[in-house]
């Protein structure tokens, strides 16, 4: 269990040293553990019930204080991560070890170092490299731009036998309602000879009839109409 050494007053008084001194100021350790607890304590005593008109006032007044301690906690909490970010900086500008990092919540050493590294290797990569005359470019970025191309290339060649494969069946689909359309005209007309070119499914005339399916280099007498709609369409040739 956690020792609550923190009060509503103490709380105040550490937001007015952290705002009117530059460096960052000394907390307990267990700073934030502490803060959780003491919300959860204030939490509780305002969720008890109570019916008295001066319970009722009373609670009121916690709801105020609360409020007033998550806030007071939130401005604390950033102007001392804004205090380490300028400690990060510049350590990863002058790679100084006399930085002065006493102060620091185990949380707050965790942020410091990584901000350091992050800050280091930005540096590292465009700064340095310009001042020593090296060429540099965005890598990460290109790769990622260059695995999104990938990505869509793979898609659209996954795609395409799909969309050829619709294709073909709506053609045939076509094919075979105006074949079968043609078929009252076709009966009234003469007969022609064509070689099929390319292979016909098998279609339904007008009258029930099965007419195909023909293959490539078949040689066929159809209808009139027929045929020269299987010739117009590339399907055969006439003869």
């Amino acid at each position: 269990m956690v020792d609550i050494r923190i009060t509503y007053e103490t709380l105040f008084d550490l937001l007015r040293r952290e705002k009117n001194r530059e460096e960052l100021q000394k907390l307990d350790k267990d700073f934030y553990e502490q803060v959780l607890a003491y919300l959860k304590e204030k939490k509780e005593a305002l969720s008890k019930k109570g019916d008295e008109l001066f319970v009722s006032a009373e609670r009121e007044k916690l709801k105020i204080q609360f409020q007033n301690i998550r806030r007071i906690i939130k401005e604390l909490y950033e102007r001392r991560e804004k205090k380490v970010i300028n400690m990060a900086m510049s350590k990863a500008r002058t790679g100084s070890d006399i930085i002065d990092t006493t102060n620091l919540l185990p949380s707050e050493k965790e942020f410091f170092k990584e901000q350091v590294g992050l800050l280091t290797k930005y540096k590292d990569s465009v700064l340095d490299a310009i001042l020593h005359l090296k060429e540099f470019n965005n890598i990460k970025k290109e790769e990622g731009v260059e695995e999104e191309v990938k990505k869509e290339v793979k898609a659209e060649v996954k795609e395409e036998p799909k969309e050829k494969e619709e294709l073909k069946q709506e053609s045939e689909i076509k094919e075979k309602e105006a074949l079968s359309l043609a078929q009252p005209e076709a009966s009234r007309e003469g007969k022609k000879k064509i070689r099929i070119t390319t292979a016909v499914p098998q279609f339904v005339g007008a009258q029930g009839q099965a007419l195909g399916p023909f293959n490539e280099g078949d040689e066929v007498e159809l209808d009139t109409i027929i045929a020269d709609i299987l010739v117009k369409k590339g399907s055969a040739e006439s003869l």
